[in-house]
């Protein structure tokens, strides 16, 4: 992550707050990039984009695909700069480290970031989960079940931590995904009834759970329904603080779930990755994917195409496949109206270039995995 970027870590801790981070990083490994270089006064976790959870030696344990090696890098657990050696399940150490910051940080103001890598590949799990779902036959999903069991408890101990201290109702809490459940492995899961998968801009790949908790100043029990994205946590977060850090992307939502502020909080939501892009108003997406004359005989072993050595250009040699839905009475994306929406579809890619030009590229990270899908009849190249 560019080091002109400024962390919603940076912005609570220059409003003295103590900032802790427990679990998946994926933004960088030298020094520059380290989590305690990003305002984040404690970390405990992996800086790579996912870990080993337990040695699949140990009595009880289940697993999918190959056995998983030990650790080794970039796929240590860290505390701060130095690897730690952790031989428990890490679901339960990363729900340990983060009840242990919040007790020792009762008395102040603090955030605590938690970024938990389940249910991320490699897909293992424990009997103490499994044995909640053995009437699942199919394995992969048995194991992703019970690793999502897992999330659920490490939720439920931080919360019943934050009433043990008497800051539950004082507390923001904010749930949420990344991404939607993945494609490519073996049909653990699914984002049905949405379209797509991680990887995609359909909303089975965008579309993730939400959830705000704050009793002493959010309603409880309502379902706000206008779109909202994961960059609002740095408006909201300082909001809550006390002072709002306003940005271009950044919208603080607690007026709007409040009720104090009508309207959307985003006339439009924008995604971008090498040449692949999609915009979206409250009813209406675009997406415009690459369009391939790749085929699955040019992907790897790993179900990917070899990059360029630069990575991924944002050519578009072969044109776009350009799609366009109606969310509102198709959230399941299954019609591509861009043939018959002429108005819709310039107006949406008009309001797509103004955002797009004011991106700094040099900010931006070339495109480096990539793969194929089929939309619609035709070949495209996502990229990730």
């Amino acid at each position: 992550m560019s080091l002109q970027e400024t962390t919603f870590a940076d912005a609570m801790h220059a409003r003295g707050y103590a900032t802790g981070m427990v679990g998946k990083w994926h933004l960088g490994y030298s020094e520059p990039y380290h989590p305690n270089s990003r305002g984040f006064d404690e970390y405990f976790g992996v800086l790579a984009g996912g870990s080993i959870f337990i040695d699949t030696n140990m009595p009880g344990v289940e697993f999918i695909g190959d056995r998983p090696p030990r650790r080794s890098f970039p796929f240590e657990v860290y505390k701060d700069r130095q690897t730690v050696e952790v031989d428990e399940y890490l679901t339960y150490r990363f729900t340990r480290e983060a009840t242990n910051f919040i007790d020792r940080h009762q008395a102040e103001p603090f955030l605590l970031y938690l970024s938990h890598t389940t249910p991320h590949t490699p897909l293992q799990a424990t009997k103490q989960y499994l044995d909640r779902y053995r009437h699942i036959e199919y394995k992969a999903t048995r194991i992703y079940a019970a690793m999502v069991s897992s999330l659920d408890d490490s939720l439920g101990a931080i919360v019943n931590k934050l009433k043990e201290v008497g800051q539950y109702d004082n507390t923001l809490i904010v749930f949420m995904s990344d991404n939607g459940c993945a494609g490519y492995i073996g049909n653990a899961c699914s984002n049905a009834p949405h379209a797509g998968f991680k990887r995609y801009f359909q909303e089975g790949g965008v579309r993730v759970p939400f959830i705000m908790s704050w009793p002493d100043r959010l309603p409880s029990g309502q379902i706000y329904d206008k779109p909202v994205i994961s960059l609002d946590l740095l408006a909201s977060f300082t909001a809550a603080a006390g002072k709002e850090q306003n940005t271009e992307d950044s919208v603080n939502l607690l007026p709007y779930v409040t009720g104090e502020s009508q309207g959307a909080p985003h006339d439009y939501l924008y995604w971008r990755a090498s040449p692949n892009h999609a915009i979206r108003d409250e009813r209406w997406k675009l997406i415009k994917y690459r369009r391939s004359d790749k085929t699955q005989g040019d992907l790897g072993t790993d179900g990917r195409l070899q990059p360029p050595a630069s990575g991924w250009t944002k050519d578009v040699p072969n044109g776009y496949v350009t799609l366009l839905y109606d969310l509102e009475n198709d959230p399941g994306e299954t019609t591509n109206l861009a043939a018959t929406e002429d108005e819709i579809v310039a107006r949406l890619e008009a309001e797509y270039a103004k955002w797009n030009e004011g991106l700094n590229d040099e900010q931006i990270l070339p495109g480096i995995r990539s793969t194929l899908a089929d939309m619609h009849g035709e070949t495209v190249q996502l990229i990730f």
